[in-house]
């Protein structure tokens, strides 16, 4: 089949997605398997930010990750997050903001290319669980080490354990996407408009989802905070006015 043959089987097969350079599209086809043309079509469209494309590789997602990533731990929270990370990298990359999805050279279907990723990413996340585990031990010294303010400086090292416990669970309680949230803007240092583009969303709608997602977790910490403590009102309130001073730090130890 020739080249223009396969640029409109590609555009017939993902009518709703245009952001997709022809030339780029021909000098990736060069290489690539004449049946994975829809595939490179919808690869380079997804690394060119098109939303409708975003969609498409969800799609997608949703039925190479799980069985893969149950590989490696048949539990709903592990799947989700492995999905979470792998998406992440696919449309947003790395430290160089390079997204991965033009890595697809479409030798083989994107389906299979993208279910070998997801096993790497779930195995990545068992082998990082232990080193997520020491660092913790020294950011909570961190946490509780002191500052200019004497009154918070006892609350850091009075409450430091009681606090640490209460933020990660209140996280790890969190649906995926929210905790994911809170990750690609407090850890990866991503602006709302960037994940806004990776969401296919405005930048007002992200806004909105972390400044609720914020304060329901602030609240759910209290609530912890509250049943642990045998502490007065006044008391729990510095402790939260705490964690909110101490908030970037925290969510960024937490979800490093």
């Amino acid at each position: 089949m020739d080249l223009q043959s396969l640029w409109a089987a590609a555009r017939t097969a993902h009518p709703e997605v245009r952001l997709v350079d022809e030339a780029e599209f021909g000098r990736r086809m060069a290489e690539a398997a004449p049946g994975c043309a829809a595939d490179v079509y919808l690869a380079l469209a997804c690394a060119a930010g098109d939303a409708r494309a975003h969609r498409g590789l969800d799609q997608i997602l949703r039925n190479v990750v799980p069985p893969a990533a149950a590989r490696v731990r048949a539990s709903n929270a592990f799947v989700e997050e492995v999905e979470q990370r792998l998406r992440h990298k696919l449309l947003i990359g790395g430290p160089d903001r390079k997204p991965k999805i033009a890595a697809y050279a479409g030798r083989g279907p994107l389906g299979s290319w993208l279910r070998a990723a997801a096993l790497r990413e779930a195995l990545n996340l068992v082998d990082g669980e232990k080193e997520e585990r020491v660092a913790e031990e020294g950011a909570l010294g961190r946490l509780a080490a002191g500052g200019d303010d004497p009154e918070l400086d006892l609350v850091r090292r009075r409450y430091a354990p009681e606090f640490k416990t209460a933020l990660d669970s209140a996280l790890h309680d969190l649906p995926a996407k929210e905790r994911n949230l809170l990750r690609l803007y407090f850890v990866q240092g991503l602006t709302v408009e960037q994940i806004g583009r990776m969401e296919g969303t405005h930048k007002s709608t992200v806004s909105r989802w972390l400044a609720k997602t914020r304060a329901a977790l602030l609240k759910d910490v209290k609530a912890r905070l509250g049943a642990a403590l045998k502490v007065t009102p006044s008391e729990l309130d510095s402790l939260i006015g705490v964690l909110r001073s101490q908030l970037h730090l925290s969510l960024h130890r937490a979800l490093s």
